[in-house]
């Protein structure tokens, strides 16, 4: 018996990778920012089925909102029918990497419910270095247990599931589907699409494929961050969740009391994780993981930076340049204007002129900063140099950068400037990023300049 050509929604925007047997897996991506979450379909369960679900869909893409959501159908069926029976949970594991690969991820959180909890555990096994996270649902450790096991699915309940012969029957798999807590709809739903696209002697190879599976060996040696997910309403889910994540080393259980509380610890692992690693993790081969990681790190401690201001485009460049770096950790702007007062003069000559052109300086940036909703700090410094006015100021404020804007050269003032720059870019206790514009933004800076 051949399996019936399965039907697609032409909004999955199906693609395909090639496994290392050269079998051909189906699949879906959606999103391109944040982490790459990689979802192998359960048992029973296919892509265009999950289309047609009241919950399970708009859940998966809950799961997937802000990041990377790949989700692909097993080998045997839905999309995937003709790729053929799998022989093994390690070959399972080849092909969730092999859609990682086809899909353009480096590393990956994945996640499986069901026995797709045994294809990401095996594939954790497998590929180590390429695993950012793990999230368990519903997932048992083990099938065809003895009688009153708390880890895993009874060998009596396979049966009633699969049945004795070759043919899966339709109430069987509704069966399944009812343990794991899926409701009447949307299990019907999932039945409905995945039957005709499984042929009898798959359906026997994936019953027995399912009755092999423990991965107690495994998990004391899968070291990635995990997440296990546990309904506190079914006692069996609670029993295979707490051994799941007593036996995981870096393992967090989480009862769930209904869907909004288990997508709430979904997204904060993932926060927590993309707070480690980066948001681009998912994009970066494992060898660069720890540089990426660093300069995460170093941006994100930028807690307070300091952008010395004149009255023009230059100066408006360096302030925007300032808030967009400090602006995922709120950092505060200071902006500096430096008064120098002539050796000639006293330190509190009032100098009219310069404050002005100081006060509109200062107005522009804080203009600019409070487009983006960070907190700024306006400094009118006075002193006989600009540039040992903002070192002192830096050093006050503990400053963790500096943003200075590199003036358009003046015949008169060429000199000047240059020596300002190299003298705070030499001396500065913190970090100094130099924004020079090119020359066509410097000429464009000068008629644009406010008048003195």
């Amino acid at each position: 018996m051949h399996p019936t050509e399965p039907k697609t929604d032409e909004a999955l925007d199906l693609r395909y990778a090639q496994a290392c047997d050269g079998a051909t897996l189906a699949f879906t991506s959606r999103g391109t920012a944040g982490l790459a979450i990689i979802n192998p379909m359960s048992h029973g369960s296919t892509l265009a089925a999950v289309e047609q679900t009241a919950t399970q869909r708009p859940f998966l893409r809950a799961v997937g909102a802000g990041h990377q959501l790949v989700i692909y159908d097993q080998r045997g069926a839905g999309a995937s029918y003709e790729a053929g029976a799998p022989l093994s949970w390690e070959q399972r594991a080849e092909d969730l990497w092999a859609v990682a690969d086809a899909a353009g991820v480096e590393r990956a959180v994945l996640y499986g419910v069901f026995d797709g909890g045994h294809t990401v555990l095996h594939a954790a096994s497998l590929r180590p270095e390429r695993v950012l996270g793990l999230i368990l649902n519903r997932a048992p450790v083990r099938f065809g247990t003895e009688p009153g096991a708390a880890d895993g699915v009874a060998a009596a309940e396979l049966d009633l599931w699969f049945g004795p012969g070759a043919e899966q029957p339709r109430a069987g798999l509704l069966a399944m589907m009812d343990a794991v807590g899926i409701n009447a709809h949307d299990a019907a739903a999932l039945v409905e699409g995945w039957t005709p696209t499984v042929d009898a002697r798959t359906a026997a190879a994936l019953a027995d494929l399912l009755r092999q599976a423990d991965v107690r060996a495994l998990l004391p040696q899968i070291e990635a961050p995990a997440l296990v997910l546990a309904s506190s309403h079914r006692r069996a889910l609670l029993g295979w969740a707490q051994t799941l994540a007593g036996s995981l080393p870096r393992a967090r259980l989480v009862c769930a009391e209904n869907g909004g509380e288990t997508l709430g610890a979904v997204h904060a692992f993932l926060a927590a994780l993309s707070g480690r690693a980066g948001r681009g993790a998912s994009r970066v081969a494992p060898e660069l993981s720890s540089a990426m990681s660093a300069s995460t790190r170093s941006v994100g401690a930028l807690r307070r930076i300091i952008v010395p201001v004149d009255p023009n485009v230059g100066s408006g460049r360096a302030v925007e340049l300032a808030c967009r770096l400090g602006e995922a950790q709120q950092a505060e702007i200071i902006l500096a204007h430096a008064l120098t007062v002539p050796r000639a003069l006293p330190l509190d000559h009032p100098l009219p002129e310069a404050r002005r052109r100081g006060e509109q300086a200062l107005a522009l940036g804080e203009a600019i900063v409070a487009e983006h909703g960070l907190p700024s700090s306006p400094r009118l410094l006075i002193g006989r140099s600009v540039a040992e006015s903002i070192i002192r100021l830096a050093r006050d404020e503990h400053a963790d950068l500096i943003v200075m804007a590199h003036p358009a050269p003046t015949p008169d003032r060429r000199d000047e400037f240059g020596r300002t720059l190299q003298e705070i870019a030499r001396r500065a206790p913190c970090e100094v990023i130099i924004d020079e514009a090119p020359p066509a933004q410097h000429a464009a800076e000068a008629s644009l300049e406010v008048a003195r």
